[in-house]
């Protein structure tokens, strides 16, 4: 059972999960312990799951042989005449297998049935216990890319209202030739305005904690390109989004009330320190 795999392990495995029973390799195995009857239909959706490629494959080759034969058959053959044979079989071979294809995929259609994939029931919304932060990576240059990008959030949340689902802009400045370019104190500022009117606007039912985020990272000399610019760009900000997460008031399970940018520079720093990384990251709420 998934409560005797995950007790016996001493990591965890996909055994130990109830869903691996269910809809996963283990569903043979549950239907054998409680000795379930199997229908035709059944043991013939069984051997098909179990061996896919191979009946898919077979079934093309099979079909390829059959409609091709009467037609190679029906080629004269001789001494002179077998490079001329061998160059009629060859199209007839691939003619006929591209409507085997075609015939074995109808047919996978009708014979095979769509299994629903598993996910999880939120249906009555999230619980405490899986409150989630949604991070939009982004980039922005002027005060109409941060318009856009902090009116692009508010429909997000109106379109997701939950009590426990935040949102956050996770955001670089463009590269540049130099670290700070004359702009980016006042964008930085802008942004960090429109992320406070939203939280004002839609305050959350903890005062405690706000809904909206901003983290912004700066820029970082890249010795490769010969430019100031976000590290690893989308991929880095969302690595680091993860990482400052943990650093800076536990966002994966706790939202809590962000501290100041200086604050959170200096556990950026200090974890900075104990990883080695080289990178910062600036994190607000309201």
């Amino acid at each position: 059972s998934a409560q005797e795999s995950r007790l016996a392990g001493t990591r965890p495995r996909a055994e130990a999960h109830v869903g691996f029973y269910l809809v996963d390799k283990g569903l043979p195995a549950l239907e054998r312990h409680i000795v379930k009857p199997r229908t035709p239909a059944k043991a013939l959706q069984s051997l098909i799951d179990r061996t896919p490629l191979q009946i898919y494959l077979g079934l093309v080759v099979l079909l390829t042989a059959l409609l091709a034969r009467p037609l190679l058959l029906a080629a004269p053959r001789g001494p002179i005449q077998d490079w001329a044979w061998l160059l009629v079989a060859i199209p007839v071979v691939l003619v006929t297998s591209q409507l085997a294809i075609s015939l074995v995929n109808w047919l996978a259609t009708i014979v095979v049935a769509p299994n629903m994939l598993p996910r999880m029931d939120y249906s009555g919304g999230l619980p405490e216990e899986v409150r989630t932060l949604v991070v939009i990576p982004s980039m922005f240059s002027g005060p109409q890319d941060i318009e856009d990008l902090v009116d692009a959030l508010e429909v997000r949340f109106l379109a997701n209202r939950d009590p426990y689902l935040h949102f956050a802009l996770l955001t670089d400045f463009p590269d540049a030739q130099t670290e700070t370019l004359e702009q980016d104190a006042s964008l930085l500022l802008l942004a960090r305005r429109r992320i406070d009117a939203l939280n004002a606007a839609y305050p959350d039912a903890d005062p405690h904690t706000d809904r909206f985020f901003l983290f912004h990272r700066p820029r970082r000399w890249n010795p490769v390109d010969k430019l100031w610019m976000g590290h690893e760009r989308k991929r880095g900000k969302l690595a680091q989004g993860i990482d400052t997460a943990g650093v800076v008031g536990g966002l994966v399970g706790e939202i809590g009330e962000f501290d100041e940018p200086e604050s959170v520079e200096t556990a950026r720093a200090e974890a900075t320190r104990e990883t080695g990384a080289e990178q910062g990251i600036t994190g607000r709420g309201a």
